[in-house]
């Protein structure tokens, strides 16, 4: 049976600050939108925490075969933390058709189960 935890400092991001409105001077092109942003990387997602826990089974071979065996199972992040893998932003519009910068937070996997077989020729 094995246990690993890591724990790291979050990537680094760039911050959305804003945005920009754009309006051509031809009045049949449509007008468009740019998100402003911070510093480059100036930002950081928050620490990176997971424990995985693990245990393997030697499968015994009784007919003395050249062929043997593991079965193992893994529960990785077992804690289920709430990672944070990246942010990334866009523009929107809402029913109002005010304009806003929405952030998009990608998680990572909560509790995720795993079986694994390992044969060896």
């Amino acid at each position: 049976m094995s246990f690993r935890y890591t724990i790291r400092s979050g990537l680094p991001y760039t911050a959305a600050i804003g945005f920009e409105e754009f309006i051509p001077d031809d009045a049949e092109e449509e007008r468009f939108y740019e998100i402003n942003y911070a510093e480059l990387n100036d930002d950081q997602l928050p620490i990176y925490r997971r424990m995985d826990v693990s245990a393997w089974y030697k499968l015994k071979n009784k007919n003395k075969s050249s062929i043997s065996g593991e079965i193992g199972i893994s529960i990785l992040n077992v804690l289920n933390t709430n990672n944070l893998y990246s942010r990334t932003f866009s523009i929107e519009e809402d029913e109002d058709e005010e304009i806003f910068v929405l952030k998009n937070d990608r998680r990572l996997l909560g509790i995720t189960p795993n079986v694994s077989v390992r044969l060896k020729f």
